[in-house]
């Protein structure tokens, strides 16, 4: 087994890269609270899983399913207050959610912790659960 390195500075897990800094939508998140939990609530009140849409029978637009396209979490704040200028600690109607999937809830909750100069990164993989007739192992 291949020793592991960690990282003697963790404040290298709170700096923002390309894909996670908030860019000029930065002040989005200055009044966003420390605590996780508080944020994976906001995050789950503006967006909403392009599998989910059904569940809380909502039709998706072909405008809004090409907003699982968006890469960055600048494009996707850019794209949140066009659609809502309000705060993301207000909710949004399910209908009115940006849509995503998993990765896009994870980048938008590391980049407000990253923020919130809390340490953190995102390990991504494949979910074959959620293909009909195989089993999570």
């Amino acid at each position: 087994m291949f020793p592991v390195r960690l990282h003697e500075n963790l404040s290298y897990y709170a700096s923002q890269s390309l894909l996670s800094s908030p860019g000029a939508y930065s002040s989005m998140f200055d009044s966003l609270p420390d605590e996780p939990a508080a944020l994976i609530r906001i995050i789950q009140g503006v967006l909403i899983h392009k599998l989910v849409a059904d569940f809380y029978h909502v039709e998706v637009s072909s405008e809004q399913r090409a907003e699982q396209h968006l890469r960055s979490v600048e494009q996707r704040l850019k794209r949140l207050a066009e659609l809502d200028p309000a705060p993301l600690t207000v909710a949004r109607q399910p209908a009115d959610r940006q849509v995503g999937v998993c990765r896009d809830f994870a980048l938008l909750f590391v980049s407000m912790l990253r923020h919130k100069n809390i340490p953190a990164r995102m390990r991504v993989g494949f979910a074959p659960y959620l293909a009909p007739g195989t089993l999570y192992k």
